[in-house]
């Protein structure tokens, strides 16, 4: 109601640094407790300080949190071009989460991650899964590294049809190989 909107502060923060910003944002979502903001502040947010349009990762999730939190269905389209342009767990995991711990949006937070699971890195993809209850079964390509027995290796296991116990020699080989070279230049 008109009686209890609170008003933005007037404070001009394009001119505050990142951290400034980030600082505000991790302030705002630390004092929640439970009282998510009301869409109409995040509505304010966006027309005043427009932080659903910044191509700070920092900035972004943080903002994203807040939106989600305050299931402003506005911004999620928003949210949703951030968690499927790039892949980094620190920014899309705590974005699925959110999603996904609210009920209206559970859905659409498990038919993003199934539309563009193929897209995250294989560890991201499986912690994800695990974090919206899902179990994905992958097989793997011959570019991804799988264990297997192998009679030449000493534990049975192999990285690209490399033995594991190779693995050391090779590094021990390249390293005094490196050696040598930087030993011949100086002369």
């Amino acid at each position: 109601d008109e009686d209890n909107k609170a008003s933005l502060p007037s404070v001009e923060i394009e001119k505050w640094t990142s951290p400034q910003k980030v600082c505000f944002l991790d302030t705002l979502l630390s004092n929640l407790d439970g009282q998510p903001l009301q869409t109409s502040t995040i509505q304010a947010m966006k027309d005043m300080y427009g932080f659903h349009e910044t191509k700070n990762c920092e900035i972004l999730l943080r903002f994203c949190l807040l939106a989600i939190h305050a299931q402003d269905e506005d911004t999620y389209p928003v949210v949703l071009r951030f968690i499927t342009s790039q892949g980094r767990m620190k920014y899309v995991r705590p974005l699925y989460r959110a999603l996904f711990a609210c009920e209206k949006t559970q859905k659409l937070a498990i038919s993003t991650f199934m539309a563009h699971k193929d897209f995250y890195h294989p560890i991201a993809t499986k912690m994800l899964s695990t974090d919206l209850g899902l179990v994905i079964t992958s097989h793997p390509s011959k570019n991804e590294p799988t264990k297997e027995k192998n009679e030449n290796s000493s534990d049975g296991t192999t990285i690209w049809e490399i033995p594991l116990s190779a693995i050391p020699i090779g590094t021990a080989v390249l390293v005094a190989g490196l050696a040598y070279v930087m030993y011949q230049k100086r002369r």
